[in-house]
Protein backbone atom coordinates (compact mmCIF):
# COMPACT_ATOMS: atom_id res chain seq x y z
CA UNK A 1 0.00 0.00 0.00
CA UNK A 2 2.75 2.28 0.92
CA UNK A 3 4.36 1.97 -2.47
CA UNK A 4 0.77 2.59 -4.32
CA UNK A 5 0.31 5.72 -2.14
CA UNK A 6 3.75 6.97 -3.38
CA UNK A 7 3.56 6.34 -6.96
CA UNK A 8 0.09 7.99 -7.09
CA UNK A 9 1.39 10.66 -4.98
CA UNK A 10 4.28 11.14 -7.68
CA UNK A 11 2.13 11.35 -10.47
CA UNK A 12 -0.17 13.98 -8.96
CA UNK A 13 3.16 15.96 -8.11
CA UNK A 14 4.27 15.31 -11.90
CA UNK A 15 0.31 16.06 -13.37
CA UNK A 16 0.49 19.51 -10.97
CA UNK A 17 3.93 20.34 -12.41
CA UNK A 18 2.96 19.68 -16.23
CA UNK A 19 -0.10 21.61 -15.78
CA UNK A 20 1.58 24.51 -14.32
CA UNK A 21 4.33 24.45 -17.52
CA UNK A 22 1.02 24.21 -19.87
CA UNK A 23 -0.58 27.35 -17.89
CA UNK A 24 2.64 29.33 -17.90
CA UNK A 25 2.77 28.37 -21.47
CA UNK A 26 -0.68 29.82 -22.51
CA UNK A 27 0.13 32.67 -20.10
CA UNK A 28 2.92 33.43 -22.29
CA UNK A 29 1.59 32.87 -25.66
CA UNK A 30 -1.34 35.25 -24.41
CA UNK A 31 0.95 37.74 -23.53
CA UNK A 32 2.82 37.78 -26.25
CA UNK A 33 -0.39 37.89 -28.22
CA UNK A 34 -1.63 41.32 -26.72
CA UNK A 35 1.58 42.41 -27.45
CA UNK A 36 1.43 41.65 -31.10
CA UNK A 37 -2.11 42.86 -31.47
CA UNK A 38 -1.37 46.35 -29.23
CA UNK A 39 1.47 46.64 -31.43
CA UNK A 40 -0.99 46.17 -34.74
CA UNK A 41 -3.60 48.30 -33.63
CA UNK A 42 -1.00 51.44 -32.94
CA UNK A 43 0.46 51.13 -36.33
CA UNK A 44 -2.67 51.00 -38.09
CA UNK A 45 -3.63 53.88 -35.58
CA UNK A 46 -0.23 55.87 -36.84
CA UNK A 47 -0.71 54.72 -40.55
CA UNK A 48 -4.53 56.00 -40.61
CA UNK A 49 -3.11 60.19 -40.54
CA UNK A 50 -2.03 59.12 -44.01
CA UNK A 51 -5.27 58.30 -45.51
CA UNK A 52 -6.55 61.94 -43.85
CA UNK A 53 -5.10 64.37 -46.29
CA UNK A 54 -6.58 62.43 -49.77
CA UNK A 55 -9.95 62.30 -48.10
CA UNK A 56 -10.02 66.15 -46.77
CA UNK A 57 -8.23 67.39 -50.33
CA UNK A 58 -11.91 66.86 -52.29
CA UNK A 59 -13.73 68.80 -49.12
CA UNK A 60 -11.64 71.25 -49.15
CA UNK A 61 -11.54 71.89 -53.29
Amino acid sequence: MCHWSFVIGHLSLVICHWSFVIGHLSLVICHWSFVIGHLSLLYSVNSVPLWFPTNDSPKTQ
